[in-house]
């Protein structure tokens, strides 16, 4: 099983490697589920999991990583407990974050925190209410800027892109029947 996993990390690091190289990237989204079994790993193997994370996905100086927490990362929301968070955010930062790359905001969200009035959905939404206050406080521009010398526009702008790791519309439930997906229930389902 070990031989089965050496192979699949040195596949994934040299795939990565080479469309950092190949594409040069000024950012790197992870859109959630960095791992496949991170809710259940005990802390020795979670520590030696984020080692191996940080050789396959090593970033060139300079080329930030926003990674975005999945649910294989701490599980759904009935199955998320504050360490499994609060393990995540010491290897990756805040799951709900705002950052600004090249000018262009990004906000993270956690998926998994917008149920009920748990921990872990409080902090989630107080996190997203200072971020909010932070995105209003910010000056607004007019119309996009355009550098000196360049052909294109500047994409900056006062309008945060969203990163999050469960899709915010689908117009049905009805593909979600895998084995991890969640439970769903009248109060969950997206009417029209």
């Amino acid at each position: 099983m070990w031989i089965d996993r050496v192979r699949r990390e040195r596949q994934m690091e040299s795939v990565f490697r080479t469309s950092v190289q190949l594409f040069q990237p000024e950012v790197v989204i992870l859109m959630g589920d960095l791992f496949d079994e991170g809710k259940w790993a005990k802390k020795p193997e979670w520590d030696s999991t984020i080692e191996r994370f940080h050789r396959i996905f090593a970033m060139p100086e300079g080329v930030p990583m926003i990674p975005i927490i999945g649910n294989h990362d701490i599980g759904f929301h009935e199955m998320a407990r504050p360490f499994l968070v609060q393990r995540f955010e010491e290897a990756f930062g805040p799951a709900v974050n705002m950052r600004v790359v090249k000018n262009i905001t990004f906000v993270s969200v956690n998926s998994m925190a917008f149920v009920d009035n748990c921990q872990m959905c409080t902090t989630a939404r107080n996190r997203l209410t200072n971020i909010t206050s932070q995105l209003n406080a910010m000056p607004k521009r007019k119309k996009p800027m355009q550098k000196k010398g360049s052909k294109g526009i500047d994409l900056s702008s006062e309008r945060p892109i969203l990163l999050s790791h469960f899709p915010l519309y689908r117009a049905s439930e009805g593909m979600c029947v895998q084995q991890d997906s969640p439970s769903i229930t009248a109060e969950h389902m997206v009417r029209d």
